[in-house]
C-alpha cells in the first residue's frame, strides 16, 4: 500500500501546478469520491459541518477539470470486482 504523502506536500505541489498554468485533469468520480470522504469526516467528528463545507467549497473552486472518460464506470466496477475477489 502507497504510504500517504504530508499534506504540506500535497498543499506545495497543488501551489505550483496551478502557479505554473497547469490544468488540473480529475475523473467524474472524483466529485463524489471527495464529497462522500469530507461527509465521512463530519459523521465521525474528524471534521466540524463548518470545516466540512469550507473544504468542499474549496475543492469547488480550485478550478479542475472534470472529465467523464468513456467507459469509467465499468472499469470501476471491474476493478472493485477483482479487488473483492
Amino acid at each position: 500500500m502507497k504510504e500517504k504523502a504530508p499534506r504540506g506536500q500535497v498543499r506545495v505541489h497543488w501551489a505550483d501546478w496551478l502557479q505554473a498554468g497547469g490544468t488540473i485533469v480529475v475523473p467524474w468520480l472524483w466529485t463524489f469520491e471527495t464529497h462522500a470522504v469530507l461527509r465521512r469526516k463530519v459523521a465521525r467528528g474528524e471534521l466540524t459541518q463548518r470545516e466540512g463545507r469550507e473544504a468542499w467549497q474549496t475543492l469547488r473552486r480550485e478550478g479542475v477539470r472534470i472529465v467523464h472518460p468513456r467507459g469509467l464506470f465499468d472499469r470501476a466496477w471491474a476493478i472493485a470486482e477483482q479487488l473483492s475477489s
